[in-house]
């Protein structure tokens, strides 16, 4: 996202963010705490502790002020998280959403949702929280706008690298937020949902696309049994793993994709088996992979799926910007037992997030006033 952009002063966030990010609220007084929130999110060194948070603003009641209006005030989260995503389709039309984990290392097992869980990144067990995040994704422009906290520990499997799994139901959820958005078109028609995760049961997901106008690509295990549908009359018919169907008749090269030199995309044409409806398999190859790089299934037609590199390095920024305006905001530092203080904890963090983000693009911060 170019981190030698200029930034908007903190007293320019409710400007950029738009009125009616917090019209939600019944109150004026939750307006403002929200607000201050914001302000020492982005302002406050180090952990974003409510503590913290409270002596960057200079304020010793803050501490308790803040600590019961996100952990105790009645305030819904997800007409928040709506009117943000409403508020970066107004800025910019998303390429795509993505949904994929996140993982929040914890030390004791006391906090909401801690379990031993398998962290790819790691590639081993180890005790944290995992998030599934749902991305809104445009060129130079990326935030969080919806998160589920899972609370039960999934059954261990290997994934490939860099694959992370989200929970079976999460598409499901995540939908409930994009349903809203699918009528401001064109802003959403032309986009794809990008689902980063190995589902056992992948069918599902592309009739939820289809409800909300949205093609799907699918992450899937390369041991994934899929249906050729154009081979050989010996193999017409039989599910074979999605890594041995490249090597069949069906399989061909994308030309004119746009990914790194020396990477090569190829489709096949599959259906879930036993009569699901035709798929692309798409897979790249090549000397230098990508954090994308794997098996991928979408509704999408051939000519879309040679846009997928373009895609994924969008989606590839969200890891690089997780890093650095994520850790900024406090994504990972709610501190706290409370499934209800996560949450809200997590809603103003994505506001944060998407106020750097926005502010980082000058052409679009003002659209909030036309």
């Amino acid at each position: 996202m170019g981190a030698a952009a200029t930034e908007t002063p903190l007293e320019g966030i409710p400007n950029i963010l738009g009125d009616h990010i917090f019209s939600s609220f019944d109150r004026a007084d939750y307006r403002i705490k929200a607000e201050e929130y914001l302000h020492g999110l982005l302002g406050t060194a180090g952990r974003k502790s409510i503590s913290n948070i409270a002596r960057t603003l200079g304020d010793p009641g803050a501490v308790q002020r803040l600590h019961h209006f996100i952990r105790n005030s009645p305030w819904a989260w997800a007409p928040v998280r709506e009117a943000l995503a409403a508020r970066l389709v107004e800025a910019c039309a998303p390429r795509a959403w993505l949904v994929r984990s996140m993982f929040i290392p914890k030390s004791g097992t006391r906090s909401v949702g801690v379990g031993r869980r398998f962290v790819p990144e790691l590639g081993q067990l180890a005790g944290v929280q995992q998030a599934v995040g749902l991305w809104y994704l445009a060129p130079r422009l990326n935030a969080p706008v919806d998160w589920q906290l899972q609370l039960t520990d999934p059954p261990h499997r290997a994934v490939t690298p860099g694959a992370e799994a989200p929970a079976g139901d999460s598409l499901e959820r995540q939908a409930a937020l994009l349903g809203p958005l699918a009528d401001r078109l064109p802003a959403t028609a032309s986009a794809t949902l990008i689902w980063d995760g190995c589902p056992a049961e992948p069918g599902g997901l592309f009739a939820t696309g289809r409800a909300l106008g949205l093609r799907v690509a699918v992450r899937v295990d390369p041991t994934t049994r899929l249906t050729p549908v154009t081979a050989p009359t010996r193999d017409r018919g039989r599910p074979l793993p999605a890594y041995q169907l490249f090597a069949s008749a069906g399989a061909r090269r994308l030309a004119g994709t746009s990914g790194p030199p020396g990477v090569e995309a190829h489709v096949v044409r599959v259906a879930l088996p036993p009569t699901g409806p035709e798929l692309l398999l798409y897979a790249e190859s090549g000397a230098r992979p990508t954090a994308f790089s794997g098996f991928w299934l979408t509704d999408s037609e051939p000519d879309r799926a040679a846009e997928f590199p373009r895609l994924f390095r969008l989606a590839g920024d969200v890891e690089e910007d997780r890093t650095t305006i994520g850790e900024r905001v406090g994504l990972r530092d709610f501190e706290g037992r409370s499934f209800e203080g996560w949450h809200r904890h997590m809603t103003l963090a994505s506001a944060a997030y998407a106020a750097v983000a926005l502010g980082r693009r000058p052409e679009h911060a003002d659209r909030s006033s036309e």
